[in-house]
């Protein structure tokens, strides 16, 4: 263990004084009836990284501690990443810091590293076993390096990999370490991890490859996208996570959602690939967009060569009708409501596969009644089909739109108008609205009378 000069003793000390006269501190000692002498020494040192050398952006202890001009320590990685959003305030006091104004780094904040507190948090967190990766590049490469191997992970594997690998990438980012040694770095993963599946490397690239795309920073993220079609990192469900997320960055999105879009265009995708994908919760009109195409790729390609069981290609499929329904107005040029659904009862026919519950009902609702009325007319062989796969749900459904059409019935002469919410359910667009209304009534009857059966 390096030993601290007397500045960073000084500094130590200071910290530990601070520590104690902190009401924070002294409430804590009080509450649990404790003395700071009676705490052994890996106690301490962990306390002193935990209120002292955590970053108050991340919570995590701080690589490279720097000074802005408000004299809050932040690890250099996050006040960077908060100042490029282009916000010029101190994230604790909310202080305008001071920027550079000449040269290369005119506009961006002035940072001054902080050796002292650095030397002081990595020599607690080396008492008080608490990782935090080295700062030289060659060492830090080294480490990265270290999980080239065809070994099984160890038992600290879990924690430390990801922490190196985030590391790296956050180098990269600052400029510590060049672009081009990430990129070999990615590529010599990416091998290993082919030959290796199942060992340190195969779960050592992935993470290395979700690091890209977490960043945010687009040349680091192109880097990650080419690393995506590679086996392992394309089935590790945090780098299809973060990929999705880099998806509704403008800034970041370049072939993102493209890469996704292909491997789903050749059918290499599993079940939980599509789930991930279809239920991913986005506002952006391009991620949507992006989703409603993959979903017409699971429903109307042939699932031939899909590594699926029957129920997983069941599952997604349902899974994608709904995405496509629901997502049906992001494009004009979108098949919708009949059309829609009548494509997608085809298809899932042809696999053999049924609809589920959950779109079963969503057939029935008021906005797709019109729907069900017009293939009850035209369809009815293909829709009896998918409502005889769970017939004791399709008949209570039936027998509810048929109690709605006789309540309807009771008070409907012919001439009257009604308003759009009870149109709804009554024959296609395209028939005149009374005789659409007595259309949807004996379809409803044919289709109840097929169920009781």
């Amino acid at each position: 263990m390096a030993k601290l000069n007397k500045v960073e003793k000084d500094l130590l000390d200071q910290l530990v004084k601070q520590k104690e006269q902190s009401k924070r501190g002294y409430l804590t000692v009080k509450k649990r009836k404790l003395k700071r002498k009676s705490l052994g020494p890996k106690r301490r040192a962990r306390d002193l990284v935990e209120e002292f050398g955590l970053c108050p952006i991340s919570l995590q202890p701080m690589r490279r501690p720097v000074l802005p001009s408000s004299g809050q320590a932040y690890d250099e990685i996050n006040i960077v990443r908060f100042c490029s959003s282009g916000k010029k305030q101190c994230p604790v006091s909310g202080a305008a810091l001071e920027c550079h104004r000449k040269g290369a780094d005119k506009g961006k904040v002035m940072l001054t590293p902080d050796y002292a507190l650095r030397n002081v948090i990595r020599h607690q967190a080396l008492q008080a076993k608490v990782y935090i990766p080295p700062i030289d590049k060659d060492e830090l490469l080294k480490e990265m390096r270290g999980f080239l191997t065809p070994d099984a992970p160890s038992d600290d594997f879990a924690t430390i990999m990801p922490t190196v690998a985030k590391a790296v990438v956050d180098d990269t980012h600052l400029g510590y370490i060049k672009l081009k040694e990430l990129q070999e770095l990615l590529e010599s993963f990416q091998e290993a991890a082919q030959r290796c599946p199942g060992s340190c490397t195969a779960e050592a690239f992935p993470a290395l490859v979700a690091e890209c795309f977490a960043c945010r920073v687009p040349h680091i993220v192109d880097m990650g996208v080419d690393m995506l079609p590679s086996e392992s990192a394309w089935r590790c469900p945090r780098v299809l996570r973060e990929a999705l997320s880099v998806g509704q960055d403008p800034d970041c999105r370049g072939q993102v959602l493209v890469a996704i879009e292909k491997k789903f265009k050749e059918k290499a995708y599993t079940a939980a690939q599509a789930r991930a994908v279809l239920t991913f919760d986005t506002e952006s009109v391009p991620v949507q967009q992006f989703q409603a195409r993959c979903a017409d790729h699971i429903l109307f390609t042939s699932n031939t060569g899909l590594q699926l069981t029957k129920a997983e290609s069941e599952e997604v499929m349902n899974a994608a009708l709904r995405v496509a329904d629901e997502l049906s107005g992001c494009d004009s040029n979108r098949s919708s409501g009949y059309a829609l659904w009548s494509s997608a009862l085809t298809a899932l026919h042809r696999r053999g596969r049924a609809l589920d519950s959950e779109n079963l009902e969503r057939l029935f609702w008021r906005d797709n009644r019109h729907v069900l009325a017009t293939l009850a007319g035209s369809d009815q062989e293909l829709l009896q089909w998918h409502l005889n796969r769970q017939p004791s749900k399709a008949l209570s459904l039936c027998i509810e739109a048929l109690a709605y059409c006789a309540d309807y019935s009771d008070g409907f002469h012919q001439g009257d108008s009604y308003s759009d919410g009870e149109e709804d359910f009554l024959g296609s667009d395209e028939e005149d609205d009374a005789e659409g209304f007595h259309h949807g009534l004996p379809r409803m009857r044919t289709l109840t009378v097929h169920n009781y059966n």
